[in-house]
């Protein structure tokens, strides 16, 4: 007895077999015990595979992922810009993000040598 290719039983269980190929692998089936089993166990995994990974729960994990990732993000920095505005002069107050420039002693250089740079006229415009 010729039993129906596994790759015949796949496209007929996702229902992209032909028409014409169907309805004889379909005349197989009802007589033949094994191929069904078989049928049945790939529709069973394609059901399971659609669920585990189907294209619209993957798309409400993602966009809820990615609205808490924004969330947590949005929350980081707001408590950042409000504890960077210490109330008092004091080193302890709180964190600084704008640090004077000539702290750094190196800065000092670069910046005279920008500030000319800004200064003089373009060369390259005629």
């Amino acid at each position: 007895m010729n039993h129906v290719h596994e790759d015949q039983l796949l496209l007929l269980a996702y229902g992209e077999l032909p028409e014409t190929d169907a309805r004889a692998v379909e005349t197989h089936l009802a007589t033949c015990v094994a191929c069904t089993a078989q049928l049945e166990r790939l529709t069973r995994a394609r059901v399971a595979l659609e669920v585990a990974t189907g294209p619209a729960g993957r798309r409400r994990v993602s966009v809820a992922g990615w609205t808490l990732a924004g969330l947590a993000v949005a929350a980081g920095l707001a408590f950042v810009i409000l504890r960077a505005r210490p109330d008092s002069p004091t080193p302890s107050a709180g964190l600084s993000i704008a640090v004077p420039r000539y702290l750094v002693p190196d800065l000092a250089p670069i910046d005279s040598v920008l500030t000319r740079l800004e200064q003089e006229k373009p060369y390259a415009i005629p």
